[in-house]
């Protein structure tokens, strides 16, 4: 009888080189066989089974486009369950990208209608001194009543 390690021949002639499992003496409440975890073949899969209900017409669309492409059934689902998934996310970036950019944009054209506000303010002032100064001339030249019905005159033109 060979030992553990050495190299054991089977009744065929052909070598076996592992060596055999060793034998507890002290009784199992379970056989060795149920105590190796085993796989089942989907186990390792990277994909999830999905499975669900739709009309009658959906189904019959999808499978339209799945002949149309030779694929199969399950494949055409999870396709369209991909693409489910990647537009919600893409409108949920869509709606976030819309804020950020409105967002950015009110804020530059505030500064915009801030600055043009000044300007336009700055405008006016210029305006009202040029008035005030010319105003003083006449003063100077022109007797009160002719200032008077001056003042009206461009007034009204200026209001039509």
């Amino acid at each position: 009888m060979n030992t553990a390690g050495e190299v054991f021949f089977s009744h065929h002639g052909s070598r076996q080189d592992k060596e055999p499992h060793e034998r507890f003496l002290s009784a199992s409440s379970e056989p060795e066989t149920a105590m190796i975890e085993k796989k089942h073949g989907t186990e390792t899969r990277k994909t999830a089974h999905l499975a669900g209900r739709c009309k009658p017409i959906v189904k019959d669309r999808l499978m339209a486009i799945a002949k149309d492409h030779g694929w199969t059934e399950s494949f055409t689902v999870g396709v369209a369950c991909e693409q489910f998934v990647e537009n919600s996310i893409g409108e949920k970036l869509g709606a976030t990208v819309a804020a950020t950019v409105s967002e950015s944009v009110d804020e530059r054209l505030k500064r915009i209608e801030t600055h043009l506000a000044r300007l336009s303010l700055e405008d006016l002032y210029e305006v009202r001194e040029v008035k005030l100064y010319q105003l003083e001339l006449f003063r100077a030249k022109l007797p009160p009543n002719e200032l008077h019905a001056l003042r009206e005159k461009i007034h009204n033109q200026a209001r039509r």
